[in-house]
């Protein structure tokens, strides 16, 4: 084995959908901004000459919103706001992709089947813990 060799088989997750981000003028994907989603993960890479790869496991995803501007709409676009519980990428954006509302909706059933797999509650996300008393009132 030569230096910097791995010698390790790692088995490739099937995608699910691909899309880049897009320019509404025309909604042409002329952008260096790339999204994948596997049954486990979500995986953001950008750049072009230096590149950054952003990844988040789906059972952190804690929130999804849907956003769409006039313009987004001419062009068939859309945006899907997201919200972690992860530490490097708490809040994100998957900006101008295609069929918007339908990725929405496939997101949000593997981030369910993700959440099913790895045996996580919603409770865990929010905190695990009861929920405080407020202005001293208990139950």
């Amino acid at each position: 084995m030569k230096n910097g060799e791995i010698k390790v088989d790692i088995k490739e997750e099937d995608l699910i959908w691909q899309d880049k981000k897009r320019w509404i003028l025309f909604g042409l994907p002329w952008t260096f901004t790339q999204y994948k989603l596997t049954p486990s993960r979500l995986i953001i890479t950008k750049g072009w000459l230096s590149k950054r790869i952003d990844e988040i496991r789906l059972y952190r995803i804690r929130d999804l919103s849907y956003h769409q501007t006039l313009g987004e709409r001419m062009s068939g676009l859309g945006c899907i706001h997201i919200v972690s519980n992860d530490a490097t990428l708490p809040a994100f954006t998957i900006e101008k992709i295609k069929n918007s509302q339908k990725v929405k909706e496939i997101l949000s059933q593997a981030i369910e089947n993700s959440r099913r797999e790895n045996g996580v509650r919603a409770s865990e996300l929010v905190g695990g813990g009861p929920v405080p008393p407020i202005d001293g009132f208990h139950d």
